[in-house]
């Protein structure tokens, strides 16, 4: 607890790296709006259980866990794609290590040509975290709630209805 205290004294709670008393940290912001006034979502990390989240910005300093710690269920961590950073391809060879850096804390990059989108440069963590397979179609099919149900799944074969154009 005397660790997250002086952790909170010298980094604000939205800061990317900040560790609250229930040992969970910011890893980045999304950009995305939150669910609260005026607020925006950010990732945060279990450090007992590695499990990624999103919470309001408000939250953090109190926040849980949602699997090893019984907190309130996560938001959406995904960025909107309007909320990646538009580089040129002469800009992003140039300072290619800030892309870097940026993809890494802040979320993906995009990188343009002739005003046109060619390339996204995303962070090794978010790259490896969305190639990690979630289960398969069987699985999540077996393990549908529908799964059992007497569903009618017949096509009706009557005409289509006139529209007028």
């Amino acid at each position: 607890m005397r660790n997250a205290q002086r952790t909170a004294k010298s980094k604000g709670t939205t800061d990317v790296g900040f560790e609250n008393p229930n040992r969970q940290v910011v890893v980045r912001s999304t950009g995305r709006p939150g669910n609260g006034h005026n607020q925006l979502i950010y990732e945060m990390k279990c450090l007992e259980c590695d499990d990624r989240y999103g919470v309001n910005g408000s939250d953090i300093f109190e926040r849980r866990c949602p699997k090893c710690q019984d907190g309130a269920c996560g938001l959406p961590i995904d960025p909107l794609p309007s909320s990646t950073t538009l580089w040129t391809v002469a800009d992003a060879k140039a300072r290619l290590s800030e892309v870097l850096e940026k993809a890494r804390s802040e979320g993906p990059q995009t990188i343009t040509r002739n005003g046109k989108k060619v390339a996204v440069v995303v962070g090794f963590e978010e790259w490896e975290r969305r190639l990690q397979r979630k289960g398969s179609l069987a699985e999540f099919l077996y393990n549908s709630p529908l799964r059992g149900a007497d569903i009618d799944l017949e096509r009706i074969h009557e005409e289509p209805r006139d529209i007028e154009l």
